[in-house]
């Protein structure tokens, strides 16, 4: 079981809880209907803030007070169903010194995926 921790993603923040959940039952969310579950992949990063830009900036930190070490997973829920579809997506990653930095984004459209997995240096999607 990997745990995984619930952010809404849209104009507010809605609420986060954890809660716990296999891959495979994760697998069912889908970004058409406002979900997608974001894992990290790393076998020793921690990732301290996941950003959206749908073409109007820089989303602020959709985990907040939220840090998802290596193996966890965030589900991350939309406030409006769909969403819009094509977006940038990047991770915050913590850094030696302790401090933040952004990792590269890339273009996504989410309403074609169901999970986003930020590896070391990549972003792999299905």
């Amino acid at each position: 079981m990997l745990p995984f921790k619930s952010i809404a993603l849209a104009a507010c923040l809605t609420s986060i809880a954890s809660f716990g959940a296999s891959l495979s039952a994760s697998a069912e969310a889908t970004g058409a209907d406002g979900h997608v579950n974001i894992f990290n992949s790393t076998p020793g990063f921690t990732i301290t803030g996941f950003y959206t830009n749908a073409g109007h900036g820089w989303t602020r930190d959709w985990l907040t007070d939220v840090v998802l070490t290596p193996g966890v997973g965030a589900k991350a829920v939309f406030s409006s169903a769909p969403p819009k579809c094509h977006q940038h997506i990047r991770a915050g990653w913590l850094s030696t010194a302790g401090r933040e930095f952004h990792g590269h984004p890339i273009h996504i459209n989410i309403c074609e995926v169901s999970n986003i997995y930020f590896a070391e240096d990549e972003i792999f999607f299905d």
